[in-house]
């Protein structure tokens, strides 16, 4: 079930649900594959070991006890996934298995029990870790996902546009936007707010460390939607 989840949030139809941090460290990412495949061969063993018993006794006993009567099978795989996911999307996945960690805290919380001192003792327990990893599922969802979610779904990621600035102060808004290539077409500018008199950027892309800048709408050209970040930072028509 995991692993079909992890296909299906791969569906670009549905993969903002899931969305992909530009920051992953390059060894990370390398891990995608591998554990994944990790994960399908060690959720086989279960059951090609059980038919081959009588070849492999020792090893199906041992792995009957401790594997499957002791829960790590399920332990293991769940790990493999989760290194998985971080592979593929970045940081902003652990919002993912916390919210669900702590929603079955919650389910787990409220299971009868038939004495009331185990009862009690259980579902506080239940109630207390389900409450904690909820909190830092919100916190983590506030500070890594949500930034990383498209505008058009409800998230904070700014949209990207293309602005071209008229030629009387070109030169000095450029200079302001830290860019050299004002008197071009430029792209890749994260817009971050805008009303009826001006426009709210970060000029170098919201992953830069760039303050945001104001500019009137009344200097503005034109201003394109991108629907995606441009390999050329500018395009220049003169």
């Amino acid at each position: 079930m995991g692993i079909f989840f992890i296909f299906a949030m791969s569906s670009p139809r549905i993969g903002w649900l899931q969305p992909k941090s530009e920051n992953i460290q390059w060894w990370v990412a390398y891990l995608d594959i591998p554990s994944l495949i990790v994960a399908l061969v060690i959720g086989s063993l279960n059951t090609t070991l059980v038919p081959l018993k009588g070849r492999f006794n020792s090893l199906s006993l041992w792995w009957e006890k401790h594997m499957w009567e002791q829960g790590w099978l399920s332990r293991v795989v769940l790990s493999l996934m989760l290194i998985n996911g971080m592979a593929r999307l970045g940081q902003a996945y652990i919002f993912y298995p916390l919210f669900l960690l702590g929603a079955w805290f919650f389910v787990s919380g409220f299971r009868p029990n038939q004495s009331v001192e185990s009862a009690t003792s259980e579902n506080a327990h239940g109630l207390l870790w389900g409450a904690t990893n909820l909190c830092l599922s919100i916190y983590t969802y506030g500070t890594l996902t949500y930034p990383l979610v498209s505008a058009h779904v409800g998230g904070g990621k700014p949209l990207l546009v293309s602005i071209s600035i008229k030629v009387d102060n070109r030169k000095i808004i450029g200079r302001i936007m830290g860019r050299e290539d004002s008197n071009c077409v430029m792209h890749n500018i994260s817009l971050i707010h805008e009303n009826s008199e001006l426009i709210y950027v970060l000029p170098n892309g919201y992953l830069s460390d760039d303050a945001a800048i104001a500019i009137p709408k009344s200097e503005i050209i034109s201003m394109t939607y991108q629907r995606k970040t441009k390999d050329e930072h500018a395009t220049c028509l003169d």
